[in-house]
C-alpha cells in the first residue's frame, strides 16, 4: 500500500495565485458584466487538500451593485469552476465559494478621501498658476 505524499505548503499558495489570475480573467473577458473593472479579487484561500477555494471580492460603487454581483456570481460559480478545471491540470476541480469581502465600506471611504485630495490638489494648482510648479529635490 502506497502512502500519499503530503502536499507542499507552497502548492496551495501557488494554486491560489493561479486561481486568482483565472477568475480575474473570467470576470474581465468571459462574463457579461457591466463595469467589471469595479470588481476586485482581494484574496483567494485554498484548503490544504486543494478541494475547496474561497474567493473574496470587493465591488466598488453603490450597495445595490454589490447585491447584483453577489447574485450573479452565485449563478456563475460553475463558470469559474469550469475555467479553473480547464486551465489547471488537477485530478478534481475544486469547489469554488465566492464571498463578498467586507472591505467595501473602507474602500468607499478611501475613494472619497482620494477624490477630495485630487480636488484640493487641482485647486492649489489653479492658485499657483501654470508656471509655478513645485519641485522637490533630495
Amino acid at each position: 500500500m502506497k502512502i500519499p505524499k503530503p502536499k507542499k505548503p507552497q502548492s496551495a499558495a501557488r494554486l491560489a495565485e493561479q486561481i486568482r489570475f483565472i477568475v480575474t480573467d473570467v470576470i474581465e473577458n468571459e462574463l457579461w458584466l457591466d463595469r467589471a473593472e469595479l470588481i476586485t479579487i482581494t484574496e483567494v484561500k485554498v484548503s490544504g487538500d486543494l478541494h475547496n477555494v474561497d474567493i473574496y471580492y470587493v465591488v466598488f460603487g453603490e450597495p445595490s451593485r454589490l447585491e447584483f454581483v453577489k447574485a450573479y456570481f452565485s449563478k456563475s460559480a460553475g463558470v469559474f469552476r469550469t475555467a479553473v478545471a480547464q486551465r489547471i491540470n488537477l485530478r478534481r476541480a475544486p469547489k469554488i465559494n465566492l464571498i463578498p469581502d467586507h472591505l467595501g465600506n473602507q474602500t468607499e471611504n478611501f475613494v472619497q478621501k482620494f477624490e477630495e485630495l485630487k480636488r484640493r490638489d487641482a485647486e492649489l494648482q489653479n492658485l499657483r498658476g501654470p508656471d509655478k510648479t513645485i519641485t522637490i529635490s533630495n
